[in-house]
């Protein structure tokens, strides 16, 4: 379902409609760069240890400057935090 949804997003949405539609995330961080607002919202989209926890490498984070959405996926995390 979640993998589904993030296709539908759109680089400029809001991150109060995507919440909207995507719930809440599984994880959440947020920080400051310069003078930017960084949220980044992690969604579980797949599947990789039966162990009933989600963890980090099941999800696709969504990245948001400021309140828009500006990409997703690990590249884009990547570029948000410099890493």
């Amino acid at each position: 379902y979640n993998r589904r949804a993030i296709r539908e997003l759109a680089v400029g949405d809001e991150i109060n409609n995507v919440m909207a539609q995507m719930g809440d995330p599984d994880f959440m961080d947020v920080f400051m760069r310069d003078e930017t607002e960084v949220r980044v919202l992690r969604y579980r989209t797949q599947h990789e240890h039966s162990d009933g926890v989600t963890s980090e490498d099941e999800t696709t984070p969504l990245v948001f400057e400021d309140g828009l959405l500006v990409g997703w996926g690990e590249l884009s995390y990547r570029r948000a935090t410099g890493q």
